[in-house]
């Protein structure tokens, strides 16, 4: 425990110095992580001409898939196998050890394909470490001296209870390591698995100062407090998992007052790649990971222009390692600095993912538009309460809208204005549904763009 705590400190100490010592800060971080994946044949290979950080664009990106097909040769050596792994899914509770003493978790799959990640006793010291200083909780300082004067800071993890995902693992993760926590805080998780107003009594009931939460979710609490049902009004909302828009992000403030906003930007494979400072700006975060973002062709885009994906290494997970792996997110680092004290880069825009966008053919032509672009009147109807844009076939598109009033024919004028103005009334065809409300995936996240037609197809 008091390792944990030592680290985190140190962690959080490092985001107010110069940029030079946390870049040697980071070379060491890399060379031990080299020296660990060396051990492995698999990464053997692909790291032989890999000698510093400079050196990454001389390794050969990793995608899911690839990552996959290797998964037991990776872990051959600390007597772990896919087979075993899965079988470790459908008995075990999220944060237990597995018999070779390993934590594993999956990821959603959101992409269309579900990775399996191995972590031992140490590499999880160093995630529940990097968790305390960059997962940007309040100050454990003020946190304890409320303690002591008998006033218990109030935390709500609004996530799925159960099962294998990442966010629901490193609930558990944290909980595990961090008794001490509980003499400080009381920490609660709330399962978005329940209905809608089991979640709202259980947080009227708790009344959490800190939320912890998908962006999506906190869409649904805003709207729940905007009603009138939910009757607790917080002091932190830290959004993990999900895109934090700018549109959530102003619905939270309108509906919260005085509430500080915090995103944390990460997946699976890579926890910590970036999170918001006290002028909520995302900063990378060089102590705990690498980002590189790259062009189609995987060469690093500059400071300012946006990238097609993003290439990741995590410094935290030596038993399983993860070097330049794929990540589909569209990207651009920011040319200005933050007045936050912080040197970090920032990133300016998350846009989504690379495979989010909807290939159209209007005639011969392929013409990609994000769809954020069909957005507006759906975001401007406070009647819509979710809503989810699938593009299913060349051109036509599938709007399913929760709601519980009738607005088919406003909606369905509003939508078709704006596409008047797109000047793509004429290309597209699209049809609604509405319901209640839209089933969030297996992981408890929401996907509110999906694309099944892929790029060759068009």
């Amino acid at each position: 425990m008091l390792k944990i705590l030592t680290l985190a400190k140190s962690l959080k100490r490092s985001t107010q110095q110069q940029m030079s010592a946390r870049k040697k800060y980071q070379e060491r971080r890399f060379l031990k992580l080299l020296c660990e994946a060396r051990k492995i044949p698999f990464w053997e290979k692909r790291l032989r001409d890999c000698h510093c950080v400079d050196d990454l664009h001389k390794v050969p990106p990793l995608t899911k898939k690839e990552l996959m097909a290797n998964f037991d040769e990776i872990l051959a050596y600390c007597d772990v196998s896919k087979e075993g792994i899965m079988d470790f899914f459908t008995k075990a509770k999220s944060a237990e050890l597995t018999e070779s003493n390993h934590f594993a978790f999956r990821t959603s799959g959101t992409s269309g394909l579900i990775t399996c990640l191995v972590i031992d006793e140490q590499d999880a010291e160093r995630m529940v470490a990097s968790s305390i200083a960059f997962g940007t909780v309040p100050s454990s300082v003020k946190t304890m001296l409320r303690a002591f004067s008998g006033k218990k800071m109030r935390i709500a993890s609004i996530i799925l209870e159960s099962g294998h995902f990442p966010g629901t693992f490193y609930s558990h993760l944290m909980r595990r390591f961090v008794r001490v926590m509980n003499l400080v805080a009381h920490s609660e998780i709330v399962d978005i698995g329940q209905p809608i107003d089991e979640i709202i009594n259980k947080l009227n009931t708790l009344r959490p100062e800190v939320w912890v939460s998908y962006p999506s979710m906190l869409r649904v609490l805003a709207r729940q407090a905007y009603l009138g049902n939910l009757r607790v009004n917080p002091k932190h909302i830290i959004c993990t998992s999900e895109p934090f828009d700018v549109h959530t992000q102003s619905i939270a403030r309108q509906q919260f007052a005085n509430v500080a906003l915090h995103n944390v930007y990460g997946a699976g494979e890579c926890p910590f790649i970036a999170s918001s400072c006290r002028k909520e700006q995302l900063h990378l975060r060089p102590e705990v990971s690498i980002l590189e973002n790259v062009d189609e062709n995987n060469v690093r885009v500059p400071d300012g222009a946006g990238g097609h994906h993003v290439l990741v290494t995590n410094l935290n997970n030596y038993a399983f390692p993860i070097i330049r792996f794929c990540l589909d997110d569209r990207i651009t680092i920011s040319k200005k600095k933050c007045g936050c004290g912080d040197q970090a880069p920032i990133i300016e825009n998350i846009d989504g993912r690379t495979d989010d966008i909807f290939w159209l053919r209007p005639e011969s032509q392929q013409i990609p538009i994000h769809p954020c672009a069909f957005e507006p009147p759906l975001i401007n109807d406070h009647r819509v309460e979710e809503y989810q844009i699938i593009h299913d076939d060349d051109n036509h598109i599938l709007i399913r809208i929760a709601t519980k009033e009738e607005i088919v024919t406003d909606i369905k004028t509003a939508l078709h204005q704006h596409l008047t103005k797109l000047d793509l009334h004429e290309t597209l065809q699209v049809d609604f549904e509405f319901c209640d409300e839209i089933p969030r995936q297996v992981s408890g996240k929401f996907r509110r763009f999906v694309s099944k037609v892929p790029q060759d197809k068009v």
